[in-house]
């Protein structure tokens, strides 16, 4: 038998989805403070491709 305090399989890919979710989510914002410090002139060609999702930034890579 399980100890009481072991996840389900459910709960444990939930919780590694969101925490790839949070990765995913700050390496973003790294990169955007990183645009933002190092070419700010360039944040609009940057800001374009990036939105919530991602989905527009890997279609044009």
């Amino acid at each position: 038998s399980k100890p009481e305090d072991a996840e389900t399989e459910k709960d444990c890919k939930r919780r590694v989805k969101d925490l790839g979710e949070q990765w995913r989510d700050e390496a973003r914002r790294r990169l955007r403070a990183a645009v933002m410090k190092a070419a700010p002139h360039q944040a609009s060609l940057h800001l374009k491709f990036d939105d919530d999702d991602g989905k527009k930034a890997k279609k044009h890579n």
